[in-house]
């Protein structure tokens, strides 16, 4: 740990409040608190953090985090989030039980399946641009809030999606938004609401609308058509559109909206509408769910998107989305 951090860390201990003035956001309170008051059944906690997140703010989080848990007794392991997990690794979750991940959706999904597998109990500090997983559990980098959690132990479980055995926690979608995705993902380099903003002009220039078909649980219930999909477990995709209200990350199955035609001028008005966090206009749409999509786009290959995340193209060849078997725990 470099001198300037330890300071930081010292600072904190003391009492004080530790926040970018850029970034209000990343906040960590400092509490005094007996160390037997901790849950009995959380000794052991992994933090894995994405260096890159929040502008570099991650480490300075995942730091301070680590230095206050080991004051209250517990046992912890500070390491780098990894683009690709062996899957040995579920050996390595074992050894703990509780991972906190400080990072952004992106961070989360690659650990999913591993934490499923594992059956251990997951936080995240936010520290991406837009997590909605964190949005969806409130949850906070505020380091009193993080304890107290700790102490009460309470766990809940929720399904998730997979896309080619890839997982996703909140959507995933075709159409203008994941037009803009792809255009970021090009660039290879943090978000920003610039960046969603400069890419969602340019993609302006490109747009065509996607021309669908897609089977729910073996019935084919798009055919051809034109417009916009979204496939969900939760609602919170895009600030306040809401495009599936009816989403649950508490059942078994997965929700789907189309939105027939989707031309450039509704999906532009959409776009605004994100930007100014007002909610979605449903007049029109189709509501579908179930446990198996199949989704092909017959008018060339178009970029599709999960949890914010490039996911790739799809072409006639099937996109295969299905419900998670198994659950997430989370502590909450």
């Amino acid at each position: 740990m470099t001198r300037e951090l330890k300071q930081e860390v010292n600072t904190s201990v003391r009492g004080s409040m530790l926040a970018s003035s850029a970034n209000p956001q990343y906040v960590l309170k400092d509490i005094e608190m007996n160390r037997s008051a901790l849950n009995a059944n959380i000794k052991s906690v992994l933090i894995i953090y994405n260096p890159i997140s929040g502008s570099g703010q991650a480490l300075r989080i995942a730091n301070l985090l680590n230095d206050k848990l080991i004051e209250q007794g517990l046992k912890t392991d500070l390491i780098v989030s990894q683009t690709n997990y062996e899957p040995s690794f579920v050996e390595r979750l074992n050894n703990f039980n509780l991972v906190l991940v400080v990072g952004g959706d992106g961070t989360l999904s690659k650990l999913v399946n591993h934490l499923a597998s594992s059956a251990l109990p997951v936080y995240m500090l936010p520290a991406g641009n837009e997590s909605l997983f964190s949005k969806t559990f409130e949850m906070t980098a505020n380091l009193e809030k993080i304890i107290q959690l700790i102490k009460s132990g309470n766990v809940t479980e929720h399904y998730y999606g997979l896309v080619n055995n890839n997982p996703f926690f909140t959507m995933l979608s075709v159409g203008f938004d994941s037009l803009v995705i792809s255009k970021i993902g090009e660039r290879k380099t943090t978000s920003s609401d610039f960046m969603y903003i400069k890419a969602g002009l340019l993609s302006l220039f490109s747009y065509r609308t996607p021309q669908i078909s897609l089977v729910v649980d073996g019935v084919n219930a798009i055919h051809n058509e034109k417009g916009y999909l979204i496939i969900a477990h939760n609602p919170g995709y895009a600030r306040n559109l809401n495009l599936v209200p009816e989403a649950k990350n508490s059942e078994p199955r997965l929700w789907a909206r189309f939105f027939p035609q989707a031309t450039l001028i509704p999906e532009l008005v959409k776009f605004l509408k994100m930007a100014f966090k007002l909610p979605a206009n449903l007049k029109g749409s189709r509501l579908y769910s179930g446990n198996r999509f199949e989704l092909s786009i017959s008018n060339g290959a178009y970029p599709y998107q999960y949890d914010g995340e490039y996911g790739g193209m799809v072409g006639e060849c099937p996109l295969v989305i299905e419900n998670s078997k198994s659950t997430l725990k989370v502590l909450s």
